[in-house]
Parts: structure tokens; sequence; C-alpha cells
């Protein structure tokens, strides 16, 4: 709950655009995202990858700055993940969108997608849009996907943007003490 302010004073709101593609709507967070993310999270299978530690994220308190950290990314740099809602049902379904904290070792676009949907090619559909919404990089400043070598659906969407000469791969981001 945010107390209540003196007259004029203001809270600083971070927008961003907001991305139609055919089934997704690509759009800045809102706090009712966290409860959702959060969720997303708590699956092992799913936090393995994208949690900073690798660990499933059970609490409120991580939850919420699991998605803090993601809207001050936004604040600070002008850009970040944006929060993905299925156009059929109004539902954040997962993350997706450009990445670079400090110590990364270059331009990712880095996306989560809830288990319940997975295998529909969102991922792919918003990393598009999300890479589109951007000027696509030039040749020295290509992204690059981050994953390691078991994880299947990854491995599928980053050989698709490879073809389409759009990112590079790094094998392991934890390998190299990057996050």
């Amino acid at each position: 709950m945010i107390p209540l302010l003196k007259p004029g004073a203001k809270l600083l709101k971070v927008d961003g655009p907001v991305i139609e593609t055919a089934r997704l709507v690509l759009r800045p967070w809102r706090g009712g995202d966290v409860a959702a993310n959060t969720a997303m999270l708590s699956d092992p299978d799913t936090a393995r990858f994208i949690t900073p530690d690798g660990k499933a994220i059970t609490t409120e308190i991580g939850g919420w700055r699991n998605a803090a950290v993601i809207s001050g990314h936004w604040a600070l740099h002008g850009f970040g993940m944006f929060a993905i809602e299925e156009k059929s049902s109004r539902r954040y379904i997962g993350r997706v969108g450009p990445w670079c904290p400090p110590g990364w070792p270059g331009f990712e676009v880095g996306w989560g997608i809830d288990r319940e949907y997975r295998g529909k090619g969102y991922a792919v559909e918003a990393a598009r849009a999300s890479i589109d919404w951007g000027s696509r990089p030039s040749r020295s400043t290509r992204s690059f996907i981050a994953s390691k070598p078991s994880m299947h659906r990854r491995k599928r969407l980053r050989g698709d943007w490879e073809r389409g000469g759009m990112a590079r791969s790094i094998s392991s981001a934890r390998s190299m003490n990057v996050g």
C-alpha cells in the first residue's frame, strides 16, 4: 500500500510502449502482474533458467523484488522486459524484452513464459515483436541469447534468431559469472 502523499508530491510512473501482435499484448508492468510472475517463477523448471540463482521464487517479497528489478531496468535504461498478456484471455503469461544489466556480456533479448502457455509459439512471437519495436541491432551490436544446452525450447528460438542474423548465442551466462 502506498502511503498518503503531501499535496503536490508526485510518484514516478514508468510508462512504456504497448505492442500488439496477432495473439499477444506486450505492455508495461502492472501491480497485478507481480503475483502471476511469482507463480510462474515458483515453478522450478522455469526458475532454473531465469532467476539469478536458478532457484524457484516462492515468496511474495521475492516475486515483488523480481518485478521491481524488471521495472527498474525500464526506469534506468529506457527499455526492458515487457509483461506479456494473451489477448484472448487478457492474462499475464510471461515477460520478454531487451535486457542488459551491469556485467552482462551484451544486449540480450530475454523471455520467460508460464508453463501453461508454452509450446504455442508465444516466445517467438513476443521476442520478434520486442526486437522489431527497437531498431534492429547492427552487425557489430547484435543481441545474444544466453542459454544452456538442456534448454530445448530456447535452443529452437535461438536458432530462429541466429538464422535471421539477429543474434549470436552464448552457451551459458552463469558459466561466465554474469548472472
